[in-house]
């Protein structure tokens, strides 16, 4: 019903005003189209690759149940996706890739678009008959537009953030961040007796290579080391507690939890967070050593 409908939207309106962080979007968006749908499973997909498409959130219906949905070769483009999405809804292949119970005989799907991108899409699976509820279809596609718009602010909200804790040079983030972080996870250490290591790296004699090269040589440089400071590699031969475990070849970046930022010039920082002494050892080391290895090409050099 239309008093239903508004209803739907304010209590949505209202939940994704009080969300802690983006990822919530998606099981906020999942919960409110299977309660506006009575009930019926509702899966909210990520666009994680072109052509691409796994599960986000769902309600109604396992997580388990739901496979992901590829589209074919060549089909990477928006347009084509979204003509691909519209006929996996007239062939039902969404209520194929999720093993609903009782089986799904119909489905809705719209597409999630953020700034003109295809970002992911939200499917409705119906049990009751071979097409998929005119009467409900209407009152989800005006709901879709609040989740359209919703998706957006919170796309612009999160790029305001980032801007906000990320250094404009290098992309890392920025010292102010990075003294926030410092304090949460040296109180989160104490707390559960974590081990915590932090890395400082400075270059060496950067002043004089500025006033050689001058400053877009400088600012090149600082890119690359920062690029190696962040691509350093988890430290994945190491026992967060304490001691030595050799696995074999690192991983090519940096964990998750490590927190590496632009200290401040020439400086950087990084965090590892639950990392002891030894395996801070083995990070440093490697990084000193990807530095020594590093040519760090320009323009003007090739």
């Amino acid at each position: 019903s239309r008093a239903a409908t508004i209803s739907a939207l304010l209590d949505y309106s209202q939940s994704i005003s009080r969300l802690a962080a983006p990822a919530d979007f998606a099981a906020a968006t999942a919960g409110a189209l299977s309660t506006l749908a009575d009930g019926r499973p509702a899966i909210v997909y990520r666009a994680s690759a072109p052509g691409t498409f796994v599960l986000d959130a769902c309600s109604g219906i396992s997580r388990e149940a739901v496979r992901p949905a590829t589209a074919p070769a060549g089909v990477v483009k928006d347009a084509d996706l979204r003509a691909w999405l519209a006929d996996m809804e007239r062939r039902n292949e969404f209520a194929r890739l999720a093993h609903a119970q009782p089986p799904a005989s119909a489905s809705y799907v719209s597409p999630i678009v953020v700034s003109g991108a295809l970002a992911g899409a939200c499917v409705v699976l119906d049990s009751v008959g071979s097409v998929f509820p005119p009467s409900l279809r209407a009152i989800l596609e005006k709901f879709m537009h609040q989740v359209r718009v919703s998706a957006e602010n919170i796309a612009t909200a999160e790029t305001l953030r980032n801007l906000s804790i990320r250094d404009g040079l290098t992309g890392l983030y920025n010292h102010r961040y990075f003294q926030k972080r410092m304090l949460e996870e040296v109180a989160r250490a104490k707390r559960y007796k974590h081990e915590l290591s932090v890395i400082f790296v400075d270059i060496d004699r950067f002043k004089q290579f500025n006033d050689t090269h001058g400053h877009p040589r400088g600012d090149e440089l600082l890119r690359g080391v920062a690029s190696l400071v962040r691509g350093s590699g988890r430290v994945s031969d190491v026992n967060v507690r304490g001691g030595l475990e050799v696995v074999g070849k690192p991983a090519p970046s940096s964990r998750d939890s490590d927190v590496v930022a632009r200290y401040g010039g020439e400086e950087f920082g990084v965090i590892l967070v639950e990392t002891a002494f030894d395996g801070a050892m083995i990070r440093g080391e490697r990084l000193r050593a990807a530095v020594e290895a590093a040519e760090f090409a320009s323009e003007e050099s090739g």
